[in-house]
């Protein structure tokens, strides 16, 4: 279950040793960005068109408020939208995928789009009948736009856009219109050989950067607050250039106290519980850990505390187990629950897609505070090569502190083609301590 490649082979020596870490440049992470939209275009989209049953596919946005699928289909260079943007995929008989930018001209898109639109006949107006004539051209049975009820990244298509585009069709067209949720998924949630290789340096730049501000290079006990540590790991983050995928947040558990306290000062004795990711090379990570700070004298934290970690490992592998290609996350919630209740654990479970945002498209597995089957997102089937972030909980009593504790944890994980999850942080046996 898992596997640890060596890190230093994944972009064949790019990333150098040195004193502090460092990323890759900014050319060369927009180069491996490309590279990777290039692929996904050419090969991973007519198979997903395909298996979805689409033969066409237009996403329109406006520049500023651009559809969360646009960012996803756009050079690394290419910031934002340009004035009425529209991207077109058009499959045909062969079951290659004609990519079209059916908007202004932009050269930065020429390595992957066909533009079709003149720069002569530059105005909205025009613009819309250029797109109308385009569909009319491959006369599509089925014409996927964005609009979803249960995934947000989905609904990309405003009503007012909406509301032209059936215009300029006609209503012959319009009644073509079906939703592209099931395929804006599927494209959102699947990673490619390479991205998944990728993940690998990601993940471990940010386990990395974790660690040292985990540890008594940044944490003096009795000393350090809490948000001492979250600014450093935000700080850090920003220091590479790079943005963190949500508000990390560090707090501490310590006997007599079992409930997560934020805003303290971390002592010795203390369990500190961090939750933290990053976006690097445009792919999220998330990660959950706690560790133990040791009082004066031990070695190890108690083992009590020893045992609660070791348990929560246990519902981690219970859960492995039960990802199940053609599984619903709500089928995976289930069979794991009842498992880790059946072998005594006291399981919370709250697992969700990862990739071009930290909450992802995709199958959702459990909610933290909808500890049941998730009517919608939870109905989504599971496939393989995509990435989770595994996060869950397990409440196990600590003889020494007289008291429940519950562990958290958290790991980005991918389901991958052999159908076994993929732990891309270091090995989990081991409470670490400090």
């Amino acid at each position: 279950m898992h596997c640890h490649p060596h890190r230093g082979q994944l972009f064949d020596g790019e990333h150098r040793h040195h004193p502090r870490r460092s990323v890759l440049p900014m050319e060369r992470q927009y180069q491996i960005r490309d590279e990777s939209l290039k692929a996904r275009l050419n090969k991973l989209l007519p198979a997903l068109m395909k298996q979805c049953d689409i033969d066409f596919w237009i996403v329109i946005c406006k520049e500023y408020n651009e559809d969360p699928v646009f960012t996803t289909m756009i050079p690394a260079n290419q910031l934002y939208g340009s004035r009425l943007s529209a991207l077109a995929f058009a499959r045909k008989a062969d079951g290659t995928v004609d990519a079209l930018n059916v908007a202004r001209p932009n050269g930065r898109f020429d390595p992957f789009y066909k533009n079709t639109f003149s720069p002569k006949d530059a105005d909205e107006g025009a613009q819309w009948a250029h797109i109308a004539n385009v569909i009319k051209a491959y006369d599509p049975k089925k014409i996927a736009i964005n609009v979803a009820e249960n995934c947000a990244m989905a609904d990309g298509l405003t009503k007012h856009l909406y509301d032209k585009l059936a215009a300029a069709v006609g209503e012959e067209y319009v009644g073509r219109f079906v939703s592209a949720e099931a395929l804006a998924i599927r494209w959102l949630e699947t990673r490619t050989p390479e991205e998944l290789l990728r993940y690998e340096a990601i993940y471990g730049l940010a386990v990395d950067i974790f660690e040292e501000g985990l540890s008594r290079r940044v944490i003096v006990p009795g000393k350090t607050h809490t948000s001492d540590v979250e600014w450093w790991l935000r700080e850090e983050v920003h220091r590479l250039g790079l943005r963190e995928s949500f508000a990390n947040t560090v707090s501490i558990v310590r006997k007599g106290y079992p409930e997560l306290r934020a805003s303290d000062v971390i002592m010795p004795g203390d369990l500190v519980h961090c939750d933290f990711g990053l976006f690097y090379l445009g792919l999220a990570t998330d990660m959950q850990r706690m560790i133990y700070v040791l009082r004066d004298g031990e070695e190890t934290a108690p083992q009590g505390i020893l045992d609660a970690y070791k348990a929560c490992n246990r519902f981690q592998d219970i859960c492995a187990e039960n990802f199940v290609e053609g599984r619903t996350g709500n089928e995976v919630f289930r069979h794991a629950m009842e498992q880790a209740r059946a072998e005594g654990l006291r399981p919370m479970l709250y697992t969700h897609p990862i990739g071009y945002r930290c909450h992802a498209p995709g199958t959702t597995i459990g909610l933290w505070d909808q500890q049941r089957e998730v009517p919608g997102r939870g109905d989504i089937i599971l496939y393989r090569n995509t990435c989770h972030a595994l996060e869950l909980n397990n409440t196990h009593y600590v003889p020494e502190w007289g008291h429940d504790v519950k562990i958290m944890q958290e790991e980005t994980i991918a389901f991958v083609e052999d159908g076994k999850l993929h732990f891309y942080g270091p090995t989990r046996d081991v409470l670490r301590c400090i």
